[in-house]
């Protein structure tokens, strides 16, 4: 068994609150340092979802600003026709949509290879109707 030294003021705490909650004081530090060991866990794997998400997002970013950028040239060369963007090249095209989607998919599994039709404005716009009254003043 390990002898830890900790202040006066923080034992005197830990004595109340194991009181408060029937419990021996080795058993009150085993309850919070396996609390705080499970928490620690589950804050690492939340903080590596979110940097995995990150670069997820940053890829579609990427690849997104490389069509816009390319749209001009695509437009005079494959209007029409659906095109593949991967790391910012241009790696297929084809006026069928599946047909291109089955060789991206077989060339580059589980990568991020966006995939447009190339039409007048690079950007598709989108239109929600809502069914809210907004008054305007």
């Amino acid at each position: 068994m390990a002898q830890i030294p900790l202040p006066d003021t923080l034992l005197a705490r830990l004595r109340q609150v194991a009181q408060q909650d029937e419990l021996s004081l080795p058993l009150l530090f085993e309850q919070m340092l396996d609390l705080y060991l499970h928490d620690r866990v589950q804050r690492k794997a939340q903080d590596n979802s979110g940097a995995v998400e990150t670069a997820q997002w940053d890829s579609i970013d990427r690849e997104v600003a490389a069509f816009e950028e390319l749209h001009a040239s695509l437009l005079q060369r494959y209007a029409n026709q659906y095109v593949a963007i991967y790391q910012g090249k241009l790696i297929d095209h084809d006026s069928d949509k599946l047909a291109l989607f089955q060789r991206i998919e077989e060339n580059y599994p589980n990568e991020f290879v966006l995939m447009r039709p190339v039409q007048d404005q690079p950007a598709r716009e989108f239109s929600f109707r809502s069914p809210r009254y907004i008054e305007r003043v």
